[in-house]
Parts: C-alpha cells; sequence; structure tokens
C-alpha cells in the first residue's frame, strides 16, 4: 500500500497517473502504480533498477502502451491526446545520438532547424546549460558530462514546461554530477518541472524537492521532501544518566526533548539545528555530564528503508546496495 505524503492542501499536478499496470511476457513489471508530480521544482522518482522508473517514464511519453491505468501529461490523458502535449515536454530517456564530427552547436541547430526552431534560440540554451564556451568543439571530443548537457540543450530547443530525465548522471564522475545538477536546479528555478529517475538515495536527496518511492512496479510513499523525511527535524542526540532529570533541565531552558532508549533527543522550537555546545552547558551547570552527544538528521536513505522494510524489493542482496549502485 503506497503510502501519500503530500499534506492536506491543493496540488496542481503536471502528471498523475492511476492503476498502471505492464506485463512483459510472464513479467509483472508495473502493479497498479499510481504517482503524482506537482508542477514546478524537481520531483524524483526512486527506485531500485528493475523497480518499473524506466517503464513509467516510456508510458507518459508514449513510447510504450500501458496494459491499464491512465496517465496524464500537463493535464492531457496520454497517450490518447499526447500529439496536443508533446510539444511541451522534453526528454531524455536513453542516449541521445549527435554526429560526433560535428560541433555540438552544429548539432543543435540541425535538430533545431528540423523541428522549426530558429538559430537564436540554440545561442539561448547553450547558456542556459553551460555549455557556451565548448560549443565550437567537435562533439566527439566532449566528456560525457559535456554531452550530457548537451542532451540537455536539445531538450530545451522548444522551451518545454515539463523535462523528463530518466537517470541522468549514470557513468558521470563527481564533477558532471555536479554540474548535471545544478542544470537541473537551475531549469527548476526557472519554472520549468523537472522529473528525474534515480536509483541512487543521495543523487535524489540533494537535487529534489519531492520525490516518490517506487518498488516492484508500485508506488510505496510519495510527497514533499521534507514530508518523506518524515518532517524529520534536525535533532541533537545525546546519551546521559540521569535521563530523567536531564530533561527537565534541558526543557526548562526552553528546548523541546523526548526520551529514546538510550538518552534524549533535543530539539529547537523553530526547527533550526540545536547548538551541542549550549546544551552540553546547559547540563554542565547541573553536574549533568553526557557521554554521548551527536547532531543528526534524518536522511532520505533512513526513510527509505524504513518505508520499505519488509517489502523485500531487491531479495538478499541488501536494500542500501541494489539502491545505492
Amino acid at each position: 500500500m503506497s503510502t501519500l505524503r503530500w499534506a492536506d492542501r491543493a496540488i496542481d499536478w503536471a502528471v498523475h497517473a492511476h492503476g498502471l499496470t505492464k506485463s512483459y511476457g510472464s513479467k509483472r513489471v508495473l502493479r497498479g502504480l499510481d504517482f503524482h508530480v506537482p508542477r514546478g521544482g524537481i520531483h524524483g522518482l526512486l527506485g531500485p533498477n528493475g523497480s518499473g522508473k524506466t517503464t513509467s517514464i516510456r508510458i507518459l511519453l508514449g513510447l510504450v502502451r500501458a496494459d491499464g491505468g491512465e496517465a496524464f501529461v500537463l493535464g492531457h490523458e496520454v497517450p490518447k491526446h499526447l500529439p496536443q502535449v508533446i510539444g511541451q515536454v522534453g526528454a531524455i530517456v536513453e542516449s541521445p545520438k549527435f554526429a560526433p564530427r560535428m560541433t555540438g552547436r552544429h548539432n543543435l541547430e540541425v535538430l533545431a532547424e528540423s523541428i522549426g526552431v530558429g538559430a537564436r534560440r540554440v545561442v539561448e540554451v547553450l547558456l542556459e546549460v553551460g555549455l557556451a564556451e565548448d560549443a565550437d568543439r567537435p562533439f566527439h571530443t566532449y566528456s560525457l558530462g559535456l554531452r550530457q548537457r548537451t542532451a540537455i540543450a536539445a531538450t530545451l530547443l522548444k522551451s518545454p514546461e515539463l523535462l523528463i530525465f530518466d537517470e541522468p548522471t549514470n557513468g558521470l564522475d563527481p564533477a558532471g554530477i555536479h554540474d548535471i545538477r545544478a542544470t537541473m536546479r537551475q531549469l527548476a528555478d526557472a519554472g520549468r518541472t523537472v522529473l528525474v529517475s534515480s536509483h541512487i538515495l543521495s543523487e535524489i536527496e540533494q537535487v529534489a524537492d519531492s520525490v516518490s518511492v517506487i518498488g516492484r512496479g508500485r508506488i510505496l510513499a510519495e510527497g514533499a521532501m521534507d514530508e518523506i523525511l518524515g518532517g524529520a527535524q534536525p535533532h541533537v542526540s545525546i546519551g546521559i544518566d540521569r535521563a530523567s532529570l536531564a530533561a527537565d533541565v534541558l526543557r526548562a531552558e526552553g528546548w523541546r526533548v523526548e526520551p529514546l532508549e538510550d538518552g534524549l533527543k533535543v530539539m529547537n522550537r523553530d526547527g533550526t539545528m540545536p547548538d551541542g555546545a549550549a546544551i552540553a552547558q546547559a547540563l554542565g551547570r547541573h553536574s549533568l555530564w553526557p557521554h554521548r552527544l551527536t547532531s543528526e538528521r534524518t536522511s532520505l536513505e533512513a526513510a527509505f528503508l524504513e518505508l520499505t522494510h519488509g517489502e523485500d524489493l531487491v531479495g538478499t542482496q541488501g536494500r542500501r546496495r541494489a539502491v545505492d549502485e
């Protein structure tokens, strides 16, 4: 059963799907999948390899037909009304093909002419993805990161409202990953909706504003990132003897305090990270001395493991390994 964590507010969806099913022969890939992508910002579709991410994206783009269910993109049912909406969508699902001996700029100019877009737009997208300095080099000299930026530039030629990227950082080095992440953030901040799929927890956590967690062809949870993290508040965890007395002291000093099995969880009332040194000083004034004091934030990895507990998504390999590799 999926867990919705969009809080109690009306949301304008860029993408929403209900009850999607898809099988290839005897293999069931999607099992009644429901998911939602809010307009604006970056939405992550997170799940292990083989969980149904790419099949879901292909259905949205009309590349694969679902066996059952319905999907809507920018308010249009697909594939039924795909021609009315496809011009507002840019996507990278597989590695796009460019002429290796032509420059990045020339590749984009040829593509722009084929779809009826002027040369001025090529200049604009080169600037938008930070490719202007390398635009006149042959494409075959580009690093994987520059090739991916060229692909993103190609998706922007029609000025789409929705961008869909399937595993866009695969094979990139850390610098390339950082560049693609920054480009996606810039596109989202300019008002576009970016849907990005990934099996890498840390990548989604660093870039996404909202997320859908998918496993074995169904959504396990989805919502704004802070809601998926359980509204998790930064806190300081302390291990201390006479925990009850320590809790009274800290509450009197203005902190929120909750008991833990082996100590206390201390939080600021405004949701910010508490000052560990101030906590230690407050306790020390009452001759209470913590033997452990650590600042903690709930990670997407921890939330993922909690959400998928008992789901057996990845067999005996271990959830973290299968998702992170």
